[in-house]
């Protein structure tokens, strides 16, 4: 039952994503602003932590590019380092505690940044994004399937105990196949690179999911939200895309697919 709701959100939440990506980027870019809204307020309110500047930080980033080209080339950099952070702040087995600031770095460098990227790609590279969207899915598609049927080693049993080990290696290597058959009919991406962004893409994204169940169980939740019938909130679904996208964008740029 768990997996057929899980499915049927997900249908729904797909069909939102590449319906609006592919009727025009600007439709793509308010269901991100939107969503990034959500996610924002989700994070305050499991931490408990309210600032309502950082709800404006989309917008201003976004509309910022139009006038400062230079703003796009900017964000990425930041969104990796910004990443580093988080797998340092990951793999401290200390917990640390969720101050203002540290609300703010995650409600703009974690959540926001990311999207943004997400949608200024978007206005050139929408067969990209669909590539990016299907790694991501069929990672986490192929780890729940092997983990909930196979699954006995945990990964991570402090911070989620359901991950498995064999759900992660399964969802990387069978989603990566899979994204490796699909993306060959809609992008001129060579197989060897096409499989080379596919894995790496998959393990980053698995290690968003785990950063965000960290931040979880600092607040003491197992869900963000309730938005989304087997997935919990907004800031839950999109865990693996927030890590995972400045990694995909950044491998695009230093193979020279994109400039």
């Amino acid at each position: 039952m768990n997996f057929l709701l899980r499915s049927a959100t997900s249908l729904v939440y797909v069909s939102l994503l590449l319906g609006s990506l592919f009727v025009h980027p600007a439709l793509f870019s308010a269901l991100l602003c939107a969503m990034t809204i959500i996610a924002v307020w989700e994070l305050q309110n499991i931490s408990k932590r309210k600032t309502i500047l950082v709800y404006l930080a989309f917008a201003l980033l976004y509309f910022g590019k139009q006038q400062f080209a230079e703003l796009s080339s900017i964000l990425l950099p930041i969104s990796l380092i910004g990443n580093l952070v988080l797998l340092i702040y990951f793999l401290k087995k200390k917990n640390i505690a969720l101050s203002l600031g540290k609300i703010y770095f995650l409600g703009i460098v974690q959540i926001t940044i990311p999207m943004v990227l997400l949608a200024l790609f978007a206005q050139d590279h929408a067969v990209l994004i669909v590539l990016f969207f299907c790694i991501i899915w069929f990672n986490d598609a192929a780890a729940f399937l092997i983990g909930s049927s196979i699954g006995k080693t945990p990964l991570a049993k402090s911070i989620s105990p359901n991950k498995t080990y064999e759900g992660f290696f399964g969802g990387v290597l069978l989603g990566s196949i899979a994204t490796l058959v699909i993306g060959s009919y809609f992008t001129d991406l060579n197989s060897t690179y096409l499989f080379f962004i596919a894995v790496i893409t998959a393990i980053t994204a698995s290690i968003g999911d785990l950063i965000q169940s960290k931040i979880k169980r600092l607040c003491n939740v197992k869900d963000s939200g309730r938005l989304l019938p087997g997935h919990g909130g907004i800031y839950d679904r999109i865990d693996s895309t927030l890590f995972a996208l400045p990694v995909f964008l950044g491998l695009l740029y230093l193979l020279l697919y994109v400039s």
